[in-house]
């Protein structure tokens, strides 16, 4: 690969110490759940919109 197509290189799998950390276009299901959100009087759960 050409040094110059460098930057329109995508990652659609990323995996650190054999976990995956970030899973793109056919590996969505191999994401990790979100944590929850902390701390919990944080606005996106206080908030008017929130769940």
């Amino acid at each position: 690969m050409p040094a110059e197509r460098i930057p329109e290189m995508v990652s659609v799998l990323t995996m650190v110490g054999g976990r995956v950390i970030h899973g793109a276009a056919e590996h969505t299901a191999l994401n990790p759940p979100l944590p929850p959100v902390r701390p919990s009087y944080s606005p996106l759960l206080t908030g008017a919109n929130a769940p």
